[in-house]
């Protein structure tokens, strides 16, 4: 029988496809099938255009140092983590937390400039979150933060969000137990 993956995982492995796709790399070693759906180049252009507003962001300090927050709790800490999403896909929130730890510019990405030293380094990290307590989810409008936090209730669990929560999410998260790590002001774009 077939192991399922985590949620962790089935992003990881979408993230290094679209990381490759990017790159415009053909003979990658990661080629997957994930639940029966295909890299499309478009795709990860999209992914492309996600990176470079994360890289451009005027709040980009914020967003690396909950990037930072995300691997201390998940991979350092070993925390019960979950990171959601709202203003970016969990592909590119992956990829921006891998490049961000592994102190890499998102650039040498975007431009297809990455040496054998940076791949070493992602593929250290990307190992690191494998075995992490890490779940990711993107928010849509309509789910609540409270149901979609509700199984985090383990001891030490931790949210990390990346909108300011309203003063209602971050009560309903703290009936639930859990610690809550987000931005105080909203983001800036350049």
């Amino acid at each position: 029988m077939r192991k399922k993956l985590s949620p962790i995982r089935r992003s990881l492995f979408r993230s290094i496809d679209l990381m490759q796709a990017i790159m415009k790399l053909d003979d990658s070693p990661w080629k997957l099938d994930w639940d029966g759906e295909t890299l499309v180049f478009g795709r990860a252009n999209v992914i492309a255009d996600e990176l470079r507003a994360w890289d451009t962001a005027m709040d980009r300090p914020t967003l690396d140092v909950l990037a930072r927050m995300v691997w201390n709790s998940a991979v350092q800490n070993a925390d019960p983590t979950t990171w959601f999403l709202k203003r970016f896909r969990p592909e590119t929130a992956l990829i921006a937390l891998m490049f961000t730890v592994s102190e890499i510019p998102l650039t040498r990405l975007l431009t297809a400039e990455l040496t054998e030293n940076d791949f070493h380094r992602i593929n250290c990290r990307i190992v690191q979150l494998t075995q992490s307590a890490l779940d990711i989810r993107s928010m849509s409008s309509s789910t609540t933060i409270r149901n979609a936090s509700s199984r985090r209730r383990k001891r030490k669990a931790v949210v990390v969000c990346d909108w300011v929560p309203s003063p209602d999410e971050i009560g309903d998260l703290q009936k639930v137990g859990v610690r809550v790590l987000a931005p105080n002001s909203p983001p800036e774009w350049r």
